[in-house]
This record gives structure tokens, C-alpha cells and sequence, in this order.
């Protein structure tokens, strides 16, 4: 199923009132009717822009969202540790992340100590997931 850019800018907008749907320290985070009734609102308001959609699409279509911006991230951190230069990226025509820069408060939670999760050759945390309006840059490339 195809989304377009507005379809996904409404997806996210809608996503951002629920942080029940992806904080995990929410209090009602694991709260199934909290969040089914999360889901149920944010199908009402994608149908305006999608008639089709469903609260698995939404699900699958988020949770697609968040592995490329990981993706893309990783790729990027990997890069920059070969030694390429900054115009040797390569960046995708239907890139998500102008939409996943619209998502200022998500973030994927540090654990408690980030310290048990880095090697101790390594100078660089976990990978962790920052959406957040101030620390997204991917690669040189400020989205």
C-alpha cells in the first residue's frame, strides 16, 4: 500500500498527540485500551487523507517509518567512520525522513546505564533512535 507525503505528515501529526503509542515509560504504555483507543482516533483522522486505512496499516506504516530513519542513521555513522567524504552519500528520492522530522518528541528510551552497552574500544554509544527537532542529522544533511 502507497502513502504519499501528506498521508504520512497527517499519519505522524496524529501519531504525536498518543505518546502512550511509543514512550515506553508512559504510564499507559502498556495499557491495551489506551492504546487501541489511541489507534481508533488516529484511523478517524488518516481517512480524511486515506479512505482505506486500517489500525495495522498505521501500525506497520509507523513502525516502517522508525526502522529507516535507523537505518539511514546507521548507514550514515558507518560511512562516516570509512573515511567518505560528505558527498559520497547517497540519499533516496522517496526519503521519509522530512516526515520523521515532524516527530519532535519520539525517541527510543536510553537504558538506565548506557555505559553496560558500549565496548570498551568503542568511543560511541548505542545506536539509539533521536527524533528530536535539535539532533537530526543524518550525514551531513539537516532534515
Amino acid at each position: 500500500m502507497s502513502w504519499t507525503r501528506e498521508q504520512v505528515t497527517v499519519l505522524l501529526e496524529e501519531y504525536r498527540k498518543w505518546p502512550n503509542l511509543y514512550k515506553v515509560k508512559s504510564v499507559n504504555y502498556k495499557n491495551r485500551n489506551k492504546r487501541r483507543e489511541a489507534l481508533d482516533s488516529i484511523v478517524d483522522a488518516v481517512k480524511t487523507v486515506k479512505s482505506d486505512v486500517t489500525s495495522a496499516d498505521i501500525q506497520s506504516k509507523f513502525q516502517a517509518l522508525k526502522q529507516n530513519a535507523q537505518r539511514e542513521r546507521k548507514k550514515c555513522i558507518e560511512s562516516q567512520r570509512s573515511g567518505a567524504g560528505t558527498d559520497e552519500f547517497v540519499f533516496d528520492d522517496m526519503d521519509p525522513r522530512p516526515a520523521v522530522d515532524s516527530l519532535q518528541d519520539i525517541t527510543h528510551q536510553e537504558p538506565d546505564d548506557v555505559q553496560d552497552m558500549v565496548d570498551d574500544d568503542s568511543q560511541e554509544g548505542p545506536l539509539m533512535l533521536d527524533l528530536s527537532q535539535d539532533s537530526i542529522q543524518l550525514c551531513s544533511h539537516q532534515f
